[in-house]
C-alpha cells in the first residue's frame, strides 16, 4: 500500500558504486556490517509515518529477502504491489520498528523481535503520481533463522508472499521498464520477481532495495528495453 514513484538511485557516502556482482556473496555478517557503518537517515518530524519490514535469512548459504504481494482491491491505487511487510503508525506502537513488526505480524504471522533488527535504511517520504502524500516511511532490516520463516501465511491484505535469493537482483535479464496499471500513468524501473505481470518489484519498495545495495557499495543492474503492457 505505500510502494510510490521512483526516486533516482542514492550513490554510497563514499560516492562509488561498485560493479554489479552477484549478491549470492553477500553473507549475512557482511550485510549487519554495512548497515552498522551507514546508518539510516530519519525524518525527526513528519504528518504521518509508516514503517516497512526488510526479512533476510539464509538458506543452504544463499541469502534471501521476504516479499508480499498487496492483495487486489478495487479502488486502491496500490493494489497488488510486490512490497515489504508494513503500514502505518497506530497510537499503541512503542516505537517505528515496533510498527513494522506489529505490522508483519498481522499481514503474514511472521514473528519478527528487536532482537532481529539489524539495521535501518534511509527514511522516504510518500509520493503518488508524482506528488508528495505526507506520508514518511521507515524501513528496518531484521534477520531470522530459516525456519521461523518457513511457511509465512498472508492475511486478506496480501495475495502471496515470497523468499526471493539475493542473487535474483544481480540478474540482469529480471530487469525491465514497467508501465504500471493507473492511476500511476508512467514509465518505471522494475524487477519481475514471479510469473504473474503484476509481480514486479517496482516504486518505493524498489528504491529501498536500491539503497540497501547502495550500502553495500553496489548497484542494481540497468533496465532492459522491455516494457510491461499496461493492464487494469
Amino acid at each position: 500500500m505505500f510502494d510510490s514513484v521512483y526516486l533516482s538511485r542514492k550513490k554510497p557516502m563514499n560516492g562509488y558504486l561498485a560493479p554489479c556482482r552477484s549478491f549470492s556473496l553477500y553473507d549475512l555478517a557482511e550485510i549487519r556490517s554495512a548497515l552498522n557503518v551507514a546508518p539510516g537517515l530519519q525524518f525527526e518530524s513528519a504528518e504521518k509515518r509508516a514503517s516497512v519490514a526488510l526479512i533476510l535469512r539464509s538458506v543452504d548459504d544463499e541469502t534471501q529477502v521476504f516479499l508480499i504481494r498487496r492483495a487486489d482491491k478495487d479502488g486502491d491505487p496500490w493494489s497488488g504491489h510486490m512490497a515489504f511487510p508494513g503500514g502505518r503508525v497506530e497510537a499503541t506502537d512503542r516505537d517505528l520498528e515496533h510498527t513494522a513488526r506489529r505490522e508483519t505480524l498481522e499481514e503474514t504471522e511472521l514473528v519478527i523481535t528487536s532482537e532481529d533488527c539489524i539495521g535501518r535504511i534511509d527514511d522516504v517520504q510518500g509520493r503518488s503520481r508524482g506528488r508528495s502524500i505526507g506520508l514518511v516511511i521507515s524501513c528496518f532490516v531484521f534477520q531470522i533463522d530459516a525456519d521461523r520463516g518457513e511457511r509465512p501465511v498472508g492475511n486478506y491484505e496480501v495475495a502471496s508472499t515470497h523468499w526471493v535469493p539475493l542473487s535474483w537482483f544481480s540478474d540482469s535479464t529480471r530487469f525491465l521498464h514497467y508501465y504500471p496499471p493507473k492511476p500511476h500513468g508512467d514509465v518505471y524501473p522494475g524487477m519481475r520477481i514471479g510469473d504473474h505481470e503484476r509481480e514486479i518489484l517496482w516504486g518505493l519498495t524498489y528504491r529501498f532495495m536500491c539503497d540497501f545495495f547502495s550500502r553495500l557499495g553496489t548497484s542494481l543492474p540497468e533496465t532492459t528495453g522491455e516494457i510491461t503492457p499496461k493492464s487494469g
